[in-house]
């Protein structure tokens, strides 16, 4: 907008100097004005039909339709603090990322040093200060169960790392664990696979008699016990499992 009001701006020369600015601002106008009108709406069209030049149509439009960015600023924003990893893995929610703020900066700009004198770098500070805020989102929207521990070792590094860094630091991170859930998940097939083909559980053998499973009924003391009044062993030999 502030591109187009300044070069449309019609120059106003003094009287003896040169025409050719003049002129040439002439033919860019009257291209300018048709491209503006073949560009909207033709409902729109009679509205700047008469309006001389292309700054006055810009700006007849601009105050006419142009919309505030505070809400659709506000909203990114909302969007982007509510935005969370969940299922995604970790490439796709970056890539999410970007795209929002991609969008948001479309309506919020880096101030720039207009002066050419200024030697503190303030914009190179502001992008920093930019970069940080995106580092803190990404983080708080990774899983903490996943990635607790890597955001607490990373939260603690002076200087702190650049956002693709940890970018690639967290890729890393799920590529590892999904590697040791699928040694886990093989080591747990190999084991139950071995536990089927060779069980190990022997089945123990229940006394008929007194019904403890820690002996069968020959063996059972209870059952096999010598009673004073039977007299001679002999008679009672063969209960024990032939004795002598």
């Amino acid at each position: 907008m502030g591109f187009i009001e300044g070069i449309l701006t019609k120059p106003t020369p003094s009287k003896g100097d040169d025409l050719g600015e003049s002129n040439a601002w002439e033919m860019a106008n009257s291209m300018i004005c048709p491209w503006i009108i073949n560009g909207i709406e033709s409902k729109l069209c009679t509205s700047i039909a008469f309006v001389e030049t292309a700054a006055a149509m810009w700006e007849n439009l601009r105050e006419r339709y142009a919309m505030a960015n505070t809400s659709k600023i506000h909203q990114f924003k909302a969007d982007i603090a509510e935005c969370k990893q969940e299922g995604l893995d970790a490439v796709e929610f970056y890539s999410k990322l970007i795209g929002m703020w991609s969008e948001l900066s479309n309506y919020t700009k880096i101030p720039q040093c207009t002066c050419r004198k200024c030697e503190c770098n303030v914009g190179g500070k502001v992008v920093k200060m930019i970069e940080q805020e995106q580092t803190h989102q990404f983080l708080m929207g990774l899983n903490d169960e996943t990635y607790g521990h890597a955001q607490s070792r990373i939260l603690v590094m002076d200087p702190p790392l650049s956002l693709n860094r940890i970018f690639n630091m967290m890729h890393q991170e799920e590529n590892h664990k999904r590697l040791m859930m699928g040694r886990d998940h093989r080591a747990e097939k190999m084991v139950a696979f071995a536990i089927k083909e060779h069980p190990t559980t022997v089945e123990r053998p229940t006394c008929k008699h007194c019904g403890c499973q820690e002996h069968a009924k020959d063996g059972c003391f209870e059952y096999n016990r010598v009673p004073s009044e039977l007299g001679d062993p002999s008679t009672w030999a063969w209960r024990l499992g032939k004795l002598r």
